[in-house]
């Protein structure tokens, strides 16, 4: 039996409810699986990821989210959604525009998340049975059992994406970052905000800082020691070799560094950095940076500025707290599965 659009929007908010609500033991529990799967999943980054998907279970957000469209009430569709894995449940914004679309998911899940996901649909089909028939977790989306597919993944397999579901209607992410933009008046809380969007997750979410933008004559040590408050990351088994790495080869190498002891900033016309390592580029003008970041505009997901003064910029800080209708790739997701019928 069908939910409508109440039922839907109800049981979401009651999802919430219970997961803020979570025993201490049962969230240890889904930590210790899911660490077992992705060594990058520490406690600290589940309860992160947390907080975010409890930002779209409130309920206001919800309704003033699914408001600005008109969703019809007739049989969905059926959804194949292709999940990564980079950082935890980072695949469940689409499966609630799925189903609070009134769609029906055939989910694949990562290698690297394959629990975490399953936990909340299942919490939320003990909350309103009537959502079972519309879940389903496949090893592989077969495009002749789909009307339509998104699908997350990298620049590699985004091409065997493109290839796999061109005959259906499709949504294909791939590679994307984000940068940070400095002029350099920021104060000391700022340069913190900033290191959230470059630290939380090692660095491992599009929604990530991997470049920032520095006014010329701006000293990038000074930056360094404004982002101590980070420094416990080198803790963390697998940024610190990954730190090491980097660093290893840029020493080998005689590459301009700066070693702060828990990250490497590098001067580097690229966008996307290693982990472990953040990259800078000067500028001298906003016309300058603008032309700079022009062949990237594809590449990227979030830019950050002081209070967002720069064009089409968030606030420092904002990068991992996205709302609901904040969509990656900037696609708006629930218009898409509009359009199907």
């Amino acid at each position: 039996m069908a939910l409508d659009l109440h039922e839907r929007i109800n049981a979401f908010a009651a999802l919430g409810d219970y997961i803020d609500q979570m025993p201490l033991e049962e969230f240890q529990n889904l930590s210790g699986k899911s660490i077992l799967y992705n060594p990058w999943f520490i406690p600290e980054n589940l309860t992160l990821a947390i907080k975010g998907i409890l930002k779209y279970l409130d309920k206001n957000n919800l309704q003033q989210w699914v408001g600005n469209y008109s969703l019809p009430e007739i049989p969905g569709k059926n959804i194949g959604v292709i999940m990564a894995g980079n950082i935890p449940m980072v695949g469940f914004h689409d499966l609630l525009s799925v189903l609070i679309s009134g769609n029906s998911l055939q989910a694949k899940l990562s290698a690297k998340d394959p629990t975490l996901v399953p936990y909340l649909t299942d919490q939320l089909c003990k909350i309103e049975p009537k959502f079972e028939p519309h879940i389903h977790y496949m090893d592989a989306i077969e495009v002749l059992n789909v009307d339509a597919v998104i699908a997350t993944g990298s620049d590699n397999s985004a091409r065997y994406f493109h290839y796999n579901f061109s005959a259906k209607p499709h949504v294909i992410r791939q590679n994307r970052t984000s940068i940070g933009i400095i002029n350099g008046t920021e104060t000391k809380n700022e340069i913190k905000q900033l290191g959230e969007d470059i630290f939380h997750y090692f660095g491992l979410g599009c929604r990530n800082v991997s470049k920032i933008y520095i006014p010329q004559g701006y000293d990038i040590n000074s930056l360094s020691i404004g982002l101590k408050d980070f420094q416990d990351v080198i803790n963390n088994s697998s940024y610190y070799h990954n730190y090491l790495h980097s660093r290893s080869i840029y020493r080998i190498n005689r590459q301009k560094h700066i070693d702060s002891g828990y990250q490497i900033f590098k001067e580097d016309p690229q966008l996307v950095s290693p982990i472990g390592v953040l990259y800078y580029e000067t500028y001298d003008s906003i016309n300058n940076l603008q032309r700079k970041l022009e062949p990237f505009r594809d590449k990227i997901q979030c830019v950050v500025s002081q209070k967002g003064w720069f064009n089409q910029s968030i606030y420092f800080g904002k990068t991992q707290t996205p709302e609901l209708w904040d969509y990656a790739d900037h696609v708006d997701t629930i218009k898409f599965l509009v359009n199907l019928n």
